[in-house]
């Protein structure tokens, strides 16, 4: 029988057989010959890239210096993101407890208030009357939609000569329009606080109302743009200044004595990122400076003496983490990318990240034989971690493009520094006073034969004598990765620990399962504001009482397109889609309608009266003629003008488009908001009009996002998948371990998407970020581990190369954990809703995945004629 046991190759591979049916050749699968080729040059480059660096340190940060730098110029490009409104908001309630807001002390008080509010004015001299919304004149500001001064035209005379009890405020409250013929909505102004009297008919208190001003906004006049900014600002600093008085006590006739006042306008959100990106500075510094503590105690060895401690490389390396920072913020402001409440979570991550990769390259560094020249070993380190800081940095890329601009110039300005440390280790000198040398320490190190000198790049310079890697490696272990191999792995690789494991990990995945059944989608803007800030206050009282813009009264257009406006058919279509589409469950009135208006209007004038029938059961200008002439007439009429906005006309004065308003209600959570969506585009989508009409409300924009989230969501994941494979092909090149690595990270997926509900989570853009990144992230933990299995002895037991590689890798992938919760701690303590949510999930992220890899998983045996990328 031929003697089969592991032949070393040419390639650097092990392969099995006998002596006798060992033909290269012949026997490889193309597969094995082109993983094991792309593996010796990757091998190689890393062996002469860590020699050159290990050669040329200074050289290395200098290039590293100027890399970043020129990343730096893009800053002259940074902004920060904002979008808002027009709008500002006064919500006032009763200060009494029960009280009622409906009587002519409050209403005069919210007059005096409107008074003030007019008064304000912006540097240029402009005040509300010069910013608001106008009428079709341009002149004369429109009526707000939410406002109690409506009730009287916004006029205070009016209001002064017809309201002088609180009778007369309760009957024009009661009366069924407004002064300009617009439908009353109490529900717009008094949400859900409205008390009727014994009939149902008429109201005879409130405990809040709102009262809200409309600001033209323009969003390609820069100017407009911030002249309204500042009015809103200025806007602010009024209400604060009252709310203060409110505070401060007053007399029985001042506004705290009435109300309670909250505020909100369209930069509120804009202000609360700002607050947000400015607020949390300091985590930045509480995170970086634990992380420089902590890696200077993990690295630093500090109980060995001055000279093998190393408390300066931590230092240095979180330094280029800083710097790596710098320059991925530099390149996002260069190519436009606008600075968000998102882009500030980078500096938590890149920490976690880029720490890992120092310890694993420190722990390669240390695995080589102390023996060598500094530039062997740093060569050595790099060849044996370099494919898997790389692969996990790749995977990181294709998952969210996270470590896409300064992963790797990182890592080569880190070994120059451990390469410069290395050898003033080898030259005696101590570690925080680097130029004077540790006498006893340096004869030491002469007594073993140690010292540093420089060889040529070379293949390996197998002819220089040395200890075996074997021994190097007994040597350097660390007591942690002796547990590892020793207790740890022995342990979960006996029958108990198996079971131990595999119930655990069923009760998790179950777990995961179920939470995954229950995952809801959902995103609360007002979740971006730091838990302080008053747009957190207007929030919490508008949700009391209904009043949230964002989710009561919204309004709703139906455009109808370019059809034959003065046909009676469409008249009746168009009128039908309106009634349909009131009808629906988050749907109210009341309808702004022109042609309702128009209709009503000819009914009341003899000159067109003749000319109203009926069509479908609905009214109808029958004198096609006429219509356009009447039209014109209608809009010229006294408060009609308020309908001009409601068209578009074409060059020969004929309709293109037009539009009919009504409001969206109950948008209290995502299902309903889908819902209305859906809803919405049924009634449409019924209409025989052609082309048919379209409904858009600004809300569903985040409806659209929720309707196609879980489906984008499974898409990205089944990229970052692909993307793991097709990388592992290259890097890992066993089928079976490729499949394996891609299965476990299906599994934590499914348990990550799971527990989004078991932290009272919703799937939302902010979620759904994170689990994209997680693939990439457990990828970090998971692939280390392989590869060091990989590059064991084949010749040996399966167990016992699964220990060796725990006790060589693993001490480094639990440290690294640790630096990346570390990291995120400071998250769990920030005022932003943003941050804690990726605390949770990262928390989660590190979890699992450090969970996955310390239960080493049951690498497939060899069989026939197969290769490892083995060393």
């Amino acid at each position: 029988m031929n003697d089969v046991r592991y032949w070393k190759v040419p390639t650097g591979l092990f392969i099995r057989g006998s002596a006798a049916d060992v033909t290269l050749e012949d026997k490889r699968s193309w597969f094995v010959r082109t993983h094991a080729a792309a593996n010796q040059a990757a091998d190689e480059r890393f062996y002469r890239l860590g020699y050159w660096v290990a050669t040329h340190p200074t050289l290395t940060l200098l290039l590293n210096l100027v890399f970043v730098a020129l990343c730096s110029i893009g800053f002259v490009n940074f902004t920060i993101v904002t979008d808002g409104s027009d709008y500002a908001l006064l919500l006032l309630e009763s200060a009494v407890e029960g009280g009622n807001v409906l009587t002519k002390a409050s209403v005069d008080m919210l007059w005096d208030l409107n008074s003030r509010v007019m008064l304000v004015e912006t540097e240029s001299g402009n005040t509300y009357t010069d910013l608001c919304t106008t009428d079709a004149d341009g002149v004369t500001c429109k009526q707000p939609f939410r406002g109690i001064t409506r009730f009287w035209g916004n006029d205070f005379d009016i209001y002064e000569a017809a309201a002088t009890s609180d009778a007369d405020v309760l009957a024009a409250i009661n009366m069924d329009t407004y002064p300009d013929g617009q439908a009353v909505s109490l529900e717009a102004v008094f949400g859900n606080s409205l008390t009727y009297d014994a009939t149902g008919s008429s109201v005879v208190s409130a405990g809040v109302f709102m009262q809200s001003y409309e600001l033209e906004l323009t969003a390609n006049d820069d100017e407009e743009f911030w002249e309204v900014r500042q009015w809103e600002s200025l806007f602010h600093e009024l209400v604060e200044g009252i709310m203060e008085e409110q505070e401060d006590g007053g007399g029985d006739d001042d506004v705290g004595a009435i109300f309670n006042l909250r505020y909100f306008t369209g930069r509120s959100i804009d202000d609360a990122l700002a607050a947000s990106v400015s607020g949390e500075t300091f985590l930045f510094g509480i995170t970086y400076t634990t992380m420089i503590v902590f890696i200077t105690v993990i690295l630093g060895k500090c109980g060995e003496g001055p000279v093998r401690r190393r408390s300066w490389l931590g230092v240095a390396g979180v330094g280029f983490i800083i710097s790596a920072g710098v320059a991925a913020y530099g390149l996002n402001s260069a190519f436009g990318v606008p600075f968000t409440t998102l882009s500030q979570v980078l500096p938590f991550i890149l920490v976690g990240i880029g720490v890992d990769d120092m310890i694993v390259i420190v722990s390669s560094f240390d695995h080589t034989d102390p023996a060598l020249p500094v530039e062997r070993r740093i060569a050595d380190a790099l060849k044996r971690c370099g494919v898997s800081i790389t692969y996990t940095s790749m995977t990181n890329v294709a998952a969210f493009m996270l470590g896409s601009t300064t992963s790797l110039p990182a890592v080569t300005a880190f070994a120059a520094c451990l390469a410069i440390d290395a050898n003033r280790q080898k030259a005696g000198k101590m570690d925080w006073l680097c130029c004077l040398k540790a006498g006893a320490r340096y004869t030491a190190l002469q007594e073993d034969g140690v010292e540093r000198m420089h060889g040529r790049p070379p293949e390996a310079r197998e002819d220089q004598p040395r200890k075996s890697s074997q021994d190097a490696k007994a040597m350097q272990i660390t007591p942690f990765g002796r547990f590892m191999r020793e207790k740890y792995t022995p342990f979960i690789l006996s029958t108990k620990g198996k079971a131990l494991v595999l119930v655990g990990s069923a009760c998790i995945f179950a777990a995961g399962v179920y939470g995954v059944t229950q995952a809801t989608e959902g995103f609360d803007v007002i979740d971006l504001a730091p838990d302080t800030h008053h747009a957190q206050y207007y929030t919490d009282l508008a949700r009391e009482y209904e009043l949230e813009i964002d989710t009561q009264f919204i309004p709703l257009s139906v455009y109808t397109l370019e059809v034959d406006y003065p046909d009676v058919a469409v008249q009746a279509q168009i009128q039908g889609t309106d009634s349909l589409m009131v009808d629906q469950r988050f749907v109210v009135g009341p309808i702004t309608s022109w042609l309702s208006g128009l209709l009503s209007w000819t009914a009341n004038h003899t000159e067109y009266s003749t000319n109203v029938g009926t069509s479908g059961g609905y009214p109808v200008y029958e004198d096609r003629d006429t219509f356009y002439t009447a039209l014109a007439e209608f809009t010229q009429d006294g408060d009609n003008s308020r309908f001009l906005s409601d068209f578009v006309y074409k060059t020969d004065g004929t309709i293109e488009i037009s539009r009919t308003t009504m409001y969206l209600i109950d948008l209290t959570s995502t299902e309903n908001g889908i819902n209305a969506l859906k809803d919405s585009r049924e009634v449409v989508g019924e209409s025989t009009l052609d082309p048919q009409p379209l409904a858009f409300s600004a809300y569903f924009v985040f409806s659209e996002q929720f309707l196609v989230i879980y489906d984008e969501l499974m898409m990205n994941f089944v990229m970052a998948l692909v993307a793991v494979a097709v990388f592992s092909v290259f890097i890992l090149g066993r089928w079976k371990i490729i499949a394996l690595v891609c299965f476990t990270l299906v599994i934590i997926d499914v348990e990550l998407l799971g527990f989004v509900y078991h932290w009272r989570l919703d799937v939302n853009s902010l979620t759904v970020i994170e689990l994209i990144m997680a693939v990439g992230l457990v990828v970090d933990y998971m692939v280390h581990i392989v590869h060091y299995f990989l590059h064991q002895d084949p010749d040996r037991d399966k167990d016992v190369r699964i220990a060796d590689g725990l006790g060589e890798i693993g001490p480094s992938v639990v440290v690294g954990a640790a630096t990346t919760f570390l990291g995120i701690t400071p998250m769990a303590f920030a005022a932003n809703h943003v941050f804690r949510v990726f605390f949770k999930m990262f928390l989660i992220i590190i979890g699992f995945g450090v969970r996955r890899r310390a239960s080493p998983i049951q690498y497939p045996p060899r069989s026939g004629l197969e290769a490892s990328a083995a060393i």
